[in-house]
């Protein structure tokens, strides 16, 4: 036996089938279907249906529709030599199942397996034999979505013949899609800090990226099957990004609600020695000769103004550290390693 590739058609990865198009190739000797050539003009070998000889009752058992025998729906003619040998080409669309594994989604690799066996006959009766251990691919169409990265094929012991297919997904199709989005909507958090607190848009800013976020979960959800096991890097990075964009909204209300509250100078000792932490040596005038003089100057007239500036800058900072880190980890992770 052997198999030949022709086309990839789709790999569903939320219903976790395979669709394709293959050709196995089987020859066998019949010693009943000897003859002398000479005895029939030099005819040395003829085609015949498949009804008019013995053929195998092949199957694939993890088809993921009809469970009939492999090849006997269309009637195409065996080869058969004087000799005894005759050849079989059953061909057809296989659609099997196969559990996809989508943790490193888009750069994402599966493998994928086709098991045929001879239902009717036992091992002693009909046994396998490949002639290659690859899958032949001289005829194959490639894929525009995956490509056949490698292929593999054995016989089982239990007479069963295993075709293994492993392919990878074309991320760049998703990258520029799916990714670049993520990272750009990722990259627009920290900018609400950057807005005047009077502008009164800060809050809606937010808002409207948290909803983006939600947006794109939805989109990335559709390509990915619920129960997925192991859970897909790209889920975690995004509900990653939408948790700092939902605190992002929770501390503009904060700062907000903190600055448009009744009095103008801070009256927390904990908030001055938090503005004092910011003052530099361009805060001294010309009057004073110390860091420290500095520091109880404007310890003295600390607004509220002052603290909004200073946690802006802490959390804008912070927020673009965290969400750099956080997309070179799920880049890396999910694309080299």
């Amino acid at each position: 036996m052997d198999f030949l590739l022709l086309a990839i058609n789709e790999f569903n990865t939320v219903e976790g089938t395979l669709s394709l198009v293959g050709i196995l190739n089987c020859s066998w000797t019949d010693a009943s279907l000897v003859w002398t050539p000479s005895s029939y003009g030099g005819l040395s070998s003829i085609n015949v249906p498949q009804s008019d000889i013995w053929i195998p009752d092949l199957f694939i058992i993890n088809q993921a529709e009809k469970f009939t025998p492999f090849g006997k729906s269309l009637d195409t003619k065996l080869s058969v030599s004087h000799f005894g040998l005759v050849t079989w080409y059953p061909g057809n669309v296989m659609k099997v199942k196969c559990s996809p594994n989508l943790e490193n989604f888009p750069f994402d690799r599966q493998s994928c397996s086709i098991q045929v066996v001879a239902f009717g006959s036992s091992s002693t009766e009909v046994m396998f034999v490949i002639s290659q251990t690859t899958v032949n691919t001289d005829f194959f169409a490639t894929n525009k979505e995956w490509t056949l990265d490698s292929s593999s094929l054995e016989v089982e012991s239990k007479g069963q013949v295993t075709v293994t297919l492993n392919i990878k997904r074309s991320w760049l199709y998703f990258t520029v899609t799916v990714l670049i989005p993520i990272y750009v909507i990722g990259l627009l958090i920290p900018l609400v800090f950057l807005l005047p607190v009077d502008s009164g848009e800060r809050v809606s800013f937010s808002t409207s990226i948290f909803l983006s976020f939600t947006v794109v979960l939805t989109l990335v959800n559709s390509e990915i099957p619920s129960l997925s096991d192991p859970i897909p890097a790209i889920m975690l990075y995004i509900a990653v990004l939408t948790i700092i964009s939902g605190v992002t909204v929770v501390i503009n209300v904060a700062i907000l609600t903190y600055y448009f509250s009744p009095g103008e100078e801070v009256l927390s000792p904990c908030l001055k020695r938090f503005v004092c932490v910011f003052v530099t040596s361009n805060k001294i005038n010309d009057n004073e000769t110390s860091n420290e003089n500095a520091k109880q100057r404007v310890n003295d007239t600390i607004r509220k103004i002052d603290v909004v500036k200073r946690l802006n800058t802490v959390f804008f900072i912070g927020a673009y550290f965290v969400i750099i880190v956080l997309s070179a980890s799920f880049t890396i992770g999910t694309r080299f390693l």
